[in-house]
């Protein structure tokens, strides 16, 4: 099966004929001189002489409706830099001698394949190259790059916030937990099948959940919280998988964290506006899930690496940032670095090279006069807590150009940037001692 990006617009700025495409499930084109000619009954290229008018991008794009769609295909529909829909190829292609679709000048558009378009695909703003061909074939990178902004929401910018925390309800009578206690599933498909088995992937039926990238998921099971995940992506699928899965959530397999079952009275008490269990479309405030992991007691992880960077990162996951291995707090701080430069590259600021130590600061920006001296904290997980110098300190209190950007998730494809004065540091953060320098008595 092949994958087409079609637009479905008379000209490069002309009317759009998407909305006429839809109500009648078809996908359609034209050219003059061709307009008139059922290519159904002719070779590819015939007549000869009419094709010869067609510019070479028309021909191509022309052809791929009338030979090489088949069905099963997908078509994703372009209307400027957008996509705003997805369907599937039913069917051959037709010749629509009624002429059902007219554009404003009066122009047929008679070359078509019926197509089952999708009710509730989203709208995603995606330049793919080729912006000026009506039919553009669709490499497989292509098309996960439109699904995964289809279904993710991309990543998060500064000033975003996590989007929020969900409930997932799970199914006891679910095949692979039927007959199974909350301890059994937490051992067997949270710290094995889930991580290791399915590398994050999750099979779900019917609508499944509709969550942003950087969710965090709280699995329910037999009326209890038993385990939580970060949400990468979202995936829908054309035909069911097993002839019963209709998608698959995929989540961070290191963010996967079992512990003692949490009731719904926990959950209430500290989100005061959660309704019930089973409710998949409720959204809670990330902002107090911190509160949620302090009630997870006896922690548990899947050993998806190395044990021990494992629970470095279970640190994370509760602490932020904490005592890592040097490799693994290199891997973090250079990847938090790298996005802070980018943020600030991308909107117009000259970034020096990074800074010595001792300076407080790691990046020195610069735009139109401005300067901020940009200390930079990285964190594997979604809590913004790590160690920071007295000397860090030192400048956010008295350098009036100091900023501090925390990067949550840093190692994810979706690293979250928050920003901070000096002054919003000094009012928004507790600092506590973590450690000594002993200094030998003379």
């Amino acid at each position: 099966m092949n994958a087409w990006r079609m637009a479905f617009r008379a000209g490069n700025r002309g009317q759009s004929l998407w909305k006429e495409c839809r109500e009648l499930s078809v996908a359609a084109i034209t050219y003059s001189p061709l307009e008139k000619t059922d290519l159904s009954e002719e070779q590819p290229g015939d007549p000869k002489a009419l094709w010869a008018k067609l510019e070479p991008t028309q021909k191509a794009s022309l052809r791929r409706v009338a030979y090489d769609m088949k069905a099963g295909d997908k078509i994703y529909v372009k209307e400027g830099p957008q996509i705003v829909a997805k369907g599937i190829v039913i069917g051959p292609y037709e010749f629509d001698s009624q002429h059902r679709i007219v554009d404003a000048s009066g122009f047929p558009w008679p070359h078509q394949v019926p197509v089952d378009w999708s009710s509730d695909f989203p709208t995603v703003d995606v330049l793919l190259g080729g912006e000026q061909v009506a039919v553009k074939p669709l490499s497989p990178a292509e098309v996960e790059r439109i699904e995964s902004l289809a279904y993710s929401g991309g990543p998060l910018r500064e000033g975003d916030t996590t989007p929020a925390v969900r409930i997932l309800p799970m199914d006891s009578d679910e095949d692979e937990f039927k007959g199974q206690s909350m301890e059994d599933v937490q051992d067997t498909y949270f710290l094995n099948n889930l991580p290791i088995k399915n590398n994050g992937r999750y099979l779900f039926h019917n609508a499944g959940l509709r969550a942003k990238a950087n969710t965090i998921v709280l699995f329910q099971f037999k009326n209890r919280i038993v385990a939580c995940a970060i949400l990468r992506r979202v995936e829908r699928f054309e035909l069911p998988e097993d002839e019963k899965f209709t998608g698959a959530l995929h989540f961070d397999p290191k963010s996967i964290r079992v512990f003692n079952p949490i009731g719904a009275d926990v959950v209430r008490r500290i989100w005061a506006d959660f309704r019930k269990f089973n409710n998949v479309k409720q959204h809670l405030d990330p902002k107090r899930f911190p509160e949620f992991e302090r009630e997870m007691k006896q922690i548990r992880i899947p050993q998806v690496s190395d044990p021990a960077t494992d629970l470095n990162e279970l640190s994370d996951m509760q602490s932020g940032a904490g005592f890592g291995t040097a490799a693994g707090n290199k891997r973090v701080e250079e990847a938090a670095i790298a996005a802070v430069r980018q943020r600030y590259t991308s909107d117009g600021w000259i970034v020096s090279n990074q800074m010595p130590p001792g300076c407080g600061f790691d990046l020195e920006c610069s735009k139109n006069g401005a300067i901020e001296n940009v200390e930079v904290k990285g964190t594997r997980g979604i809590a913004r807590n790590f160690f920071i110098t007295a000397n860090e300190v030192e400048a956010a209190r008295r350098n009036h150009n100091f900023v501090l950007i925390v990067v949550t998730s840093a190692l994810s494809e979706s690293p979250v940037l928050k920003r901070y004065s000096g002054s919003e540091f000094c009012r928004d953060f507790d600092l506590s001692t973590v450690l000594h320098r002993a200094v030998l008595r003379r």
